[in-house]
């Protein structure tokens, strides 16, 4: 993924006109999230190729129509997204041509210009995935729904608004949850492995697999229902209530015993597992 031959075409606008900009970008779709280090491409491929100040145009002299990384300037959109490299969140508005599709999960354009920096507009809607690991998202409310699996691991999560709706897995692991309000309900697998839970309330139901080794429960009310495997491993939790159903292995350390807690009412697969990963079949982002 090359971005290095862009140039630029047009001076930067304040940021009360940008505000104004990212949410008309919102309405009529012409929009991107892409991240970078401090305006830098993070790429090896983009030869440290560098994005000009906020509000500039910026344009893509080798823009090419073929579905593959390279000649275009690249992102997430409301349907290709996955993808993601840098620290620095960025809200972009694009114009000229377009491919989507590019390795299932980013975007290119040929042109595009930075609107917003760690900030992103309300209203935004992604159907597909949005991949965000390793970008600080302090103070930035996600968008208000996404369709796909959403992975912000390695974040910095402090004042951040996580969407009220993922329709497929969501990736939490390792992150600090401190006044985090979760989804109400996780379409696919979500995992929360060695975060601090404390005040968390986890959704109501998991439709996949629902990993939370290594974390204290204390306090926690665990979801009704996981649609795949539980993983509670490394986990005090005597006296919690497991959900009434699990859909595939619960995972638990050997050294424990069912006594305090009682069993799911129903496990799907009629197993206790305390060896085998839970990641088996399990898809994870790309990052490539």
């Amino acid at each position: 993924m090359s971005d290095a031959s862009a140039s630029i075409v047009q001076p930067a606008v304040s940021l009360q006109e940008r505000r104004a900009l990212a949410d008309a970008a919102v309405r009529h779709g012409r929009w991107m999230i892409r991240a970078d280090n401090d305006g830098v491409s993070p790429n090896k491929k983009a030869g440290g190729f560098r994005w000009p100040e906020a509000g500039a145009w910026i344009k893509a002299a080798d823009f090419s129509n073929r579905k593959q990384c390279g000649g275009g300037l690249h992102g997430q959109d409301r349907t290709w997204g996955g993808y993601c490299e840098g620290r620095r969140l960025v809200f972009c508005e694009w114009r000229g041509g377009y491919v989507g599709g590019i390795d299932g999960n980013k975007m290119k354009a040929e042109e595009a210009r930075i609107l917003l920096v760690g900030e992103l507009p309300a209203g935004l809607v992604c159907d597909g995935s949005l991949g965000l690991s390793g970008c600080d998202l302090s103070g930035t409310t996600l968008p208000q729904s996404v369709g796909g699996w959403l992975s912000v691991t390695g974040c910095n999560l402090e004042g951040t608004t996580l969407p009220h709706f993922v329709g497929g897995s969501l990736y939490l692991n390792g992150c600090d949850l401190k006044g985090i309000a979760l989804p109400h309900s996780v379409g696919g697998s979500l995992d929360l492995s060695g975060c601090d839970l404390a005040g968390i309330t986890l959704p109501r139901s998991v439709g996949g697999a629902l990993d939370l080794s290594g974390c204290d429960l204390n306090g926690i009310t665990l979801p009704r229902s996981v649609g795949g495997s539980l993983d509670l491993r490394g986990c005090e939790f005597d006296g919690i209530a497991r959900p009434q159903s699990v859909g595939g292995t619960l995972y638990l350390d050997r050294r424990v015993t069912l006594k305090a807690s009682p069993r799911p009412r129903r496990l799907r697969s009629h197993a206790i597992d305390y060896l085998r990963s839970l990641y088996e079949g399990i898809r994870t982002p790309c990052h490539n």
